[in-house]
């Protein structure tokens, strides 16, 4: 009865088995959100991540943001310079719910604490009201909780005084490569390029106008320093 009563969370379509072994409702809820056992990422004995770039950094640094398609909200990757993330919906119960399952986590599965890891994620990536308009509009986070701001201060409350030892192995490398493409200059100056020059059809035609005619202020001024022996002979 419990099984069916929950099923609004079953997003992964989880059969009911003996073999789940359940402390409590919440223990259901978690286990209807991680991937099954055998895909669950390692934890090693790594540093703790401390921090990580935010939405906005990131795409002012060309990163770009778009909706994966899988049914289990934790599985984020990066590739390529993209970051694919599931949709994930904030409403007014949301507080709750992850409050609940955090505290879960922290009294029963310190060691694997995986909705953790992906709250922190979350506090990592969103600091402003900027960062959730920017994942909103990119299509991973659904905000049905009135403004934007209200969306950052929950996140940032959720990630207050957790007890954090490390994050899961896929995580955590991940992350650190979220650092080394944010510190490429290079990504940041096509990402300038791209929002200043070619964003828009009209930016290309002025940024390719601009430079035919600086291409053609340049051989004229060649042409007039050397001039083509010949080109002022009178017939």
């Amino acid at each position: 009865m419990t099984f069916d009563y929950f099923q609004f969370y079953n997003t992964q379509n989880i059969t009911e088995s003996p073999h789940l072994k359940m402390k409590h409702f919440l223990d259901l809820l978690r286990t209807f959100w991680l991937p099954p056992s055998e895909k669950l990422p390692k934890r090693d004995n790594h540093e703790p991540v401390k921090h990580v770039y935010s939405a906005t950094q990131l795409q002012d640094a060309g990163l770009k943001f778009r909706k994966g398609l899988s049914n289990c909200l934790f599985d984020i990757n990066f590739k390529k310079g993209v970051l694919k993330m599931p949709l994930i919906t904030l409403d007014n119960s949301s507080e709750t719910l992850y409050r609940n399952l955090l505290a879960l986590e922290q009294c029963h599965y310190s060691d694997k604490a995986y909705i953790t890891d992906y709250v922190i994620l979350l506090g990592f990536l969103i600091t402003t009201d900027n960062d959730v308009k920017l994942l909103v509009r990119k299509g991973v986070m659904a905000n049905l909780l009135g403004n934007d701001d209200e969306a950052k201060d929950l996140v940032k409350k959720l990630c207050t005084n957790i007890v954090y030892v490390n994050m899961n192995s896929d995580y955590h490398v991940f992350c650190r490569e979220l650092k080394a493409f944010y510190k490429k200059p290079w990504n940041r100056w096509q990402a300038t390029l791209r929002r200043d020059y070619f964003s828009t059809p009209w930016r290309i035609v002025s940024t390719i106008a601009a430079v035919i005619l600086l291409l053609l202020t340049f051989l004229q001024t060649i042409y007039t320093m050397f001039p083509i022996k010949g080109s002022n002979r009178v017939c």
